[in-house]
């Protein structure tokens, strides 16, 4: 499954670049996340808690990092039949004041829950990604707003 969209955040490429890329953020935004473990600023684990399977452990690792413009990062996990892997991307450019992020997420999914279909999660992943994007908005609203 994949989903990309644009959106417009009123803070300059370095914020956005910066909470883009940091794994408590991200973890904390999304609403299966129970824990997070950082082993460093690239690689880190989340404890995931799908309403749909089991719990899943989840390795990220951030694949690409060319600050302030570009990010790829992959996200993988396995248990009991159940596998799921995320690569999500963005690049960001300066848009009058603020940053213009072009994001990509792939969510390929085996096992039980690849059964589910495309047609079942993708309402889910929406939500999240949406969720996600939210939250990194606030952050750099609140910390352009500090400045």
């Amino acid at each position: 499954m994949r989903i990309e969209g644009t959106r417009e955040l009123a803070a300059p490429r370095e914020t956005v670049f910066a909470a883009l890329v940091d794994p408590e953020l991200v973890a904390e935004s999304l609403s299966a996340v129970e824990s997070v473990a950082v082993r460093d600023a690239d690689h880190w684990t989340a404890s995931v808690k799908l309403p749909i399977a089991p719990r899943l452990t989840l390795s990220f690792e951030l694949r690409e990092r060319r600050p302030p413009e570009h990010a790829r990062l992959r996200g993988q996990g396995r248990n009991l039949g159940s596998s799921i892997t995320m690569d999500t991307s963005f690049d960001l450019v300066d848009a009058g004041g603020g940053t213009r992020m072009h994001y990509v997420a792939e969510l390929t999914l085996g096992g039980l829950l690849g059964r589910l279909g495309d047609h079942a999660l993708r309402p889910i992943a929406e939500r999240q990604l949406e969720r996600m994007l939210t939250a990194v908005e606030r952050r750099v609203t609140d910390a352009s707003a500090a400045a």
